[in-house]
């Protein structure tokens, strides 16, 4: 089986995982500037492991073996599903990440309505800190979607003591009231 790698994270723990494939096959990693030589080899790829780069119909139509699609990470708005489906090759998602990315979501919350950014501005600048923001705390935090990042910021949102607000057309809202946040 042949494996192609494009445009994947490279840190050294993202790296020992990646090598576990070599025990199923050959496994070439290609850099987005190296477009030209995985076009040349896709036509012999079994199964490619991406992040963020496009894959349309004209792409998968150059993986004659193509059997699947892995993306690291969430959304597949740059994979063209349709397309992938119809040719019979999976698209697979690794949503592995929820918890960094919801994480994040609170730090910006968080930064946001402290005014970190004017704050660390004036700590530099020597000047006196005046915006000193407001608290989150009572505060209504509406999300749109109850994913696994939805749910993972509606819990730290919780802790800080925030009323949840969410709206996702895919979950029954009982199933949201029954936790105590508000569809």
């Amino acid at each position: 089986m042949n494996f192609a790698v494009l445009d994947v994270d490279r840190r050294p723990e993202v790296m020992a995982i990646l090598r576990l494939l070599d025990e199923w096959g050959t496994v070439r990693y290609f850099s987005p500037d190296e477009e030209e030589a995985f076009i040349a080899w896709l036509p012999e790829v079994d199964v490619l492991l991406i992040r963020l780069y496009k894959v349309d119909e004209t792409l998968l139509l150059k993986g004659r073996k193509l059997k699947a699609i892995i993306k690291a990470g969430v959304g597949v708005d740059h994979i063209d599903v349709e397309a992938a489906t119809k040719m019979g090759i999976k698209v697979i998602i690794s949503p592995g990440n929820h918890i960094s990315v919801a994480e994040s979501a609170v730090l910006l919350m968080l930064a946001l309505s402290r005014h970190l950014i004017t704050l660390n501005k004036n700590v530099h600048a020597a000047e006196h800190m005046h915006a000193l923001g407001t608290e989150m705390y009572g505060k209504i935090l509406g999300l749109v979607g109850f994913g696994r990042i939805g749910r993972h910021v509606a819990r730290i949102a919780k802790g800080l003591g925030m009323k949840i607000n969410v709206y996702d057309p895919y979950i029954d809202s009982s199933k949201i009231n029954e936790i105590g946040i508000t569809c």
